[in-house]
């Protein structure tokens, strides 16, 4: 149960000092090409470099076996009962913790699939407008504008036609750069590492 443990602890802390670098280095940076690819990797990096076992650095515990040691006959005869060992606090503790993590695992998984349930409905109920490589759809005001791979959600209330422009050559640039790619890796990466948020 530990190891699960120790884990989820090397993952975050990984996060952490990448996040540290972004927010000391990078976060003033106008390159926003190169710090969307930063964010992407330093969540990578840091679900799999805990995973990666380096031989020159071990800083896990290990347990040594302890050798069986037999007792004179006489001695164990005189033990009459054995008492069950109870469980210990520590590990009660651990069997808490790695419940409250499945249960946040959990209630993480069923938000993902009821976001993408509705953005499902959305689309089929949807009535298309003009054509071109994406799919614009109108919200009517009951959505703000955003895109979701191929498809431009559009809120045309209360926009003149060369906001209406601005806003439409804003999407497309995150269509065209599949802006939806990032955001699934995101929404994935919090469902396991929701304690995180």
């Amino acid at each position: 149960m530990i190891s699960w443990l120790n884990y989820i602890v090397e993952s975050s802390l990984v996060l952490a000092l990448l996040l540290l670098f972004y927010r000391t280095v990078l976060a003033k940076e106008k390159c926003i090409t190169y710090n969307r690819f930063y964010l992407l990797g330093a969540g990578i990096t840091s679900a799999l470099l805990p995973l990666i076992d380096f031989p020159f650095v071990s800083i896990r515990s290990v347990n040594p076996t302890l050798n069986q040691v037999y007792e004179i006959p006489a001695i164990v005869s005189q033990i009459t009962t054995f008492s069950e060992p109870r469980e210990r606090g520590f590990e009660s503790f651990l069997g808490s913790i790695a419940f409250i993590y499945v249960a946040g695992l959990v209630v993480m998984l069923v938000l993902f699939v009821i976001k993408l349930f509705r953005l499902v409905q959305l689309i089929r109920n949807a009535n298309y407008v003009g054509k071109g490589k994406y799919k614009t759809i109108l919200t009517d005001g009951k959505l703000p504008t955003f895109s979701f791979s191929n498809y431009l959600f559009l809120n045309q209330m209360n926009k003149s036609e060369s906001e209406l422009e601005a806003i439409i050559k804003h999407e497309e640039a995150h269509i065209k750069q599949r802006h939806s790619l990032d955001i699934l890796v995101a929404e994935l990466y919090k469902i396991f590492f929701w304690f995180n948020l």
